[in-house]
């Protein structure tokens, strides 16, 4: 399949087994062209259209369409709900300005930004953090670089820890700590284990990465997305590089602007910040 054409897929749910506050994940994805593609919410679903792929949940997931080598490298966004969308715009015209990687879009937005791969989705309810655990792990290349939208790339490094994510170095995935630290929470025997933010991640896909995801996914229950990602890579034992905040900047802790790679901040919510443009000069 040609990267640069957009492949759009509606998508419906099933329902819960009630057994769990897990959210609900689309599994029954339709081609435009009117093909019917079964799949599991572990695989992200771009398969070739009239074609049917039954995907065994032990096995790693089949993501048609992608060259899937470990020198296969580029970005994730999830942006579900309407204010996703301007911050999404300017997170992607970051991308472009600093980065010459592909982009895959996974979103409900009508007219989603124009990126190589648009996956179209539905999603039942309100957005929250739960479309984390349910979109993230379909991780659609070999090395990928997952990114919240209101996310700024200010320089031409900042996907350079996609390159720990390699035999060389033993690394699987690679995420900043989370501010608000959690250790409570995430090993409270130890209280010395932070929560990761789940809002930059670095992730290769693997068979151990896969069963981190597929753990992220069944320990969620609602609210905090993070200390279940935490919980999923340390009872996984995945190698997991710990980041310097220049890669997740929430606005604390550094006096040299310049060292920033990754800005990540809420407020670019609002459409008159001016924030970002100061730290990158502009």
């Amino acid at each position: 399949l040609n990267p640069k054409v957009r492949s759009k897929y509606s998508c419906r749910r099933h329902a819960t087994s009630g057994r769990d506050s897990r959210p609900i994940i689309p599994t029954i994805c339709r081609p435009a062209s009117g093909g019917l593609t079964t799949c599991r919410p572990d695989t992200l679903a771009l398969p070739t259209p009239k074609t049917l792929i039954q995907v065994d949940p032990k096995v790693p997931p089949v993501t048609s369409g992608f060259d899937m080598s470990e020198s296969n490298k580029g970005i994730l966004y999830v942006a579900i709900g309407e204010r996703m969308r301007q911050p999404l715009v300017r997170s992607i015209a970051s991308v472009r300005k600093h980065l010459d990687l592909p982009i895959t879009l996974v979103t409900d937005l009508a007219d989603a930004p124009e990126v190589d791969r648009v996956v179209a989705v539905e999603w039942p309810g309100q957005p929250a953090y739960a479309v984390k655990p349910a979109f993230i792990p379909r991780l659609p290349y070999g090395r990928t670089l997952y990114l919240d939208t209101d996310t700024v790339i200010l320089h031409s490094d900042a996907a350079n820890p996609l390159d720990l994510l390699t035999d060389r170095y033993g690394y699987h995935a690679a995420a900043v700590h989370g501010l608000s630290r959690r250790m409570h929470k995430v090993a409270p025997d130890l209280m010395c284990v932070p929560s990761f933010n789940s809002g930059v991640l670095f992730l290769r896909r693997s068979p151990i990465i896969q069963r981190a995801m597929r753990q992220w996914r069944n320990l969620y229950k609602g609210g905090e997305d993070e200390v279940a990602l935490t919980k999923a890579l340390l009872e996984t034992k995945t190698p997991t590089y710990c980041l310097p905040c220049e890669w997740n900047y929430r606005g604390f802790g550094l006096n040299h602007w310049r060292a920033i790679r990754i800005v990540h901040h809420h407020s670019f919510h609002e459409p008159t910040d001016k924030w970002f443009d100061g730290l990158n000069g502009e």
